[in-house]
């Protein structure tokens, strides 16, 4: 795992938006596919659309630094906050980046009771071990929320792609009309 990992942390606090020091970058591959995974899941859900991104300053034995959650849902009336790392596909390493550098960095700036963290991913893999998968947010929350290690398995409506038919134009590559369904778009 090549992020940081919290040792002895000694303050943190919740940014108004992105540092000055850190720089812009394009993201390529896997990366680029779990931002748009993410792009899905906050234009899907309003609730979440307003904690996209949040950034985090922080200080611990290892110095200073930064961090950013995709999602921060909060509920200061109840001291808790859910923390949602999203990925393309499932992978172990958003389990222990939300346990050990974003859980404790979010708990301590928003100095709340508890803080829970969520996998939201598309892809599922066969080797994932006491972990609790649920497909929606409500049982997301329901579960994490009870200590159990969840996943959500999120299958963004983004995916669902009109069928082109095959063949060049006058060969059966007839297009269909997009017919929005709640949050899914289906063909006719």
């Amino acid at each position: 795992m090549g992020k940081r990992v919290i040792v002895g942390l000694k303050w943190a606090k919740r940014l108004e938006g992105k540092p000055k020091a850190i720089p812009e970058e394009r993201s390529r591959g896997n990366k680029a596919l779990g931002i748009r995974s993410e792009r899905d899941l906050s234009e899907a859900y309003d609730s979440l659309a307003e904690g996209k991104g949040v950034w985090f300053e922080f200080e611990d034995k290892n110095g200073h630094g930064y961090c950013q959650v995709d999602f921060l849902l909060d509920n200061p009336l109840q001291e808790m906050a859910f923390v949602l790392e999203a990925k393309h596909t499932w992978t172990e390493d958003a389990g222990i980046e939300l346990e050990k550098l974003y859980l404790p960095v979010v708990k301590m700036a928003m100095e709340y009771n508890e803080v829970k963290g969520i996998v939201v991913c598309k892809n599922l893999l066969p080797y994932m071990k006491n972990i609790f998968i649920v497909s929606t947010l409500k049982d997301a929350i329901l579960h994490a929320g009870r200590g159990k290690n969840v996943v959500w398995h999120w299958i963004s409506p983004a995916i669902i792609r009109p069928w082109r038919g095959g063949g060049k134009s006058g060969h059966g590559a007839k297009r269909r009309k997009a017919v929005a369904k709640g949050p899914f778009t289906a063909y006719a």
